[in-house]
């Protein structure tokens, strides 16, 4: 599989660091600057995994049938919306699958209709997939939303008014396919917000919910230990190892060889990270405590020669590091 393209808006993970962000050409602002390169390619423990799913995902049919899409068949029955409001959200998900757009969406609340989720999924069936808005785990006395999927499509509604569909939003990842049900342990993304849904024996257990501000995750239900599986394409992409309040993240690459293995506790990444070669040589090796770097970490390059190092305090770079860090 070749190396995906981005397109240039696309925002990057940057691994968290301790403190309010400084200000562009203060000395405070200048050291970090320094390491930035080297800093971005270590990633946090919510967006690791994730971020392999989606390059492994970067290879897409010649064109992406639509044909046969439930979100879209709803969204052209006229019982819930005005004719023609297909086409345009059509156009809008055409949009995002040729720009490969898999971090952002389209959406509107521009139809007169009221349409009754009931009344839908009596109609066309249940949704492939329910994501809850942040607010239902970490802001339990607010309102929250939730976007019912029917594959690229949801439906949304809140949790004042479940029932209510206030919003339609289109977005590139196909919920039919990724949470299709399956054998044994497994688990699956949602790419929008980098949650991971857990499934056992097709049945969903539990979630990982990803809380962007602080880089770590909250455990929605009861996951049993064991050994979760991520696929693409037939292919194991990534592999959870749950033992209690830890466990091991390992990515591979598509060929089946290990491509990088870090560790968790109680929802932050933990201990050592280890990003390797198709051959098997350490890429870049670090140490994270509660889900900031700590300790030195170190870049190779395909020889195995250092060209990289850094030693960062919970966070905080404290050596200069060798020169080129960063180019």
């Amino acid at each position: 599989m070749s190396t995906p393209h981005f397109p240039r808006s696309r925002r990057l993970p940057i691994i968290r660091t301790k403190g309010p962000s400084p200000s562009p050409g203060s000395a405070a602002g200048n050291r970090p600057a320094r390491c930035l390169g080297f800093v971005r390619c270590l990633l946090v423990a919510g967006l690791l995994a994730s971020l392999w799913w989606q390059m492994a995902a970067a290879k897409e049919p010649a064109k992406v049938d639509l044909s046969k899409s439930r979100g879209l068949a709803v969204l052209a029955d006229k019982d819930f919306f005005e004719p023609d409001y297909a086409k345009s959200q059509k156009e809008g998900l055409e949009i995002l699958l040729q720009y490969g757009m898999r971090d952002t969406g389209s959406g509107d609340q521009f139809f007169d209709k009221k349409p009754m989720l009931t009344a839908i999924i009596k109609k066309h069936g249940a949704p492939d997939l329910i994501v809850y808005g942040p607010q239902k785990y970490f802001e339990k006395d607010k309102d929250y939303v939730m976007t019912h999927y029917y594959d690229r499509v949801g439906l949304v509604t809140s949790s004042k008014q479940p029932d209510l569909v206030v919003f339609v939003k289109v977005q590139f990842f196909d919920f039919s396919v990724s949470n299709r049900q399956r054998e044994g342990k497994t688990f699956d993304f949602i790419g929008s917000s980098n949650d991971k849904v857990y499934y056992d024996q097709g049945r969903e257990i539990g979630r990982h919910i990803y809380r962007k501000d602080q880089a770590s995750w909250v455990t929605d239900g009861m996951i049993p230990d064991g050994v979760y599986l991520c696929f693409h394409d037939g292919k194991k992409m990534v592999e959870t190892s749950i033992q209690g309040d830890g466990g091991q993240f390992t990515t591979y690459y598509p060929a089946g060889a290990v491509h990088w293995i870090t560790h968790f506790q109680n929802g932050h990444l933990e201990g050592e990270s280890k990003r390797l070669s198709e051959a098997g040589k350490p890429l870049e090796v670090s140490n994270y405590s509660r889900g900031l770097l700590d300790g030195e970490a170190v870049k190779y390059d395909e020889t195995g020669a250092v060209v990289a190092r850094q030693k960062f305090d919970k966070g905080n770079p404290v050596a200069e590091g060798k020169p080129g860090l960063g180019k």
